[in-house]
């Protein structure tokens, strides 16, 4: 069995955050969550993730901020804002999706920024043209 992508999905909403790991998770990606900038710059530091998924609006530091963080650390790194305020992100972002989304939108996006060598789910193979 291939190795699968980890992604790091940040929200302070935990419905937001379980309904993103719930879908991810059986698109076959090994899924973390943080439910704050803080507790992301903790995992991030002990974790080497694929991709990063996160709100802009949390309290305290924003998901701007960890952007610039994870850059700085792993310049590589895809982040992608899923945010209800998509004119508060900044140009660091690889992508951002606007909230509400459609889940398979989400899941295709993600698989856009990931090399194709790992294991992902058929289903969910990239078919978008950005």
């Amino acid at each position: 069995m291939s190795e699968k992508y980890k992604v790091l999905v940040v929200d302070d909403n935990e419905s937001v955050r379980l309904l993103l790991k719930t879908k991810l998770s059986k698109s076959n990606f090994d899924v973390y969550c943080a439910k704050n900038v803080l507790e992301a710059f903790c995992k991030f530091i002990e974790e080497p993730f694929d991709l990063v998924l996160t709100d802009i609006c949390m309290p305290g530091v924003n998901g701007n901020n960890l952007a610039r963080y994870i850059r700085n650390l792993r310049a590589k790194t895809p982040i992608i804002a899923v945010t209800a305020s998509p004119g508060l992100a900044n140009e660091i972002f690889d992508m951002v999706i606007e909230k509400p989304f459609g889940l398979k939108f989400l899941l295709d996006t993600v698989s856009y920024f990931l090399p194709g060598d790992k294991d992902l789910c058929d289903e969910h193979k990239l078919q978008l043209c950005i």
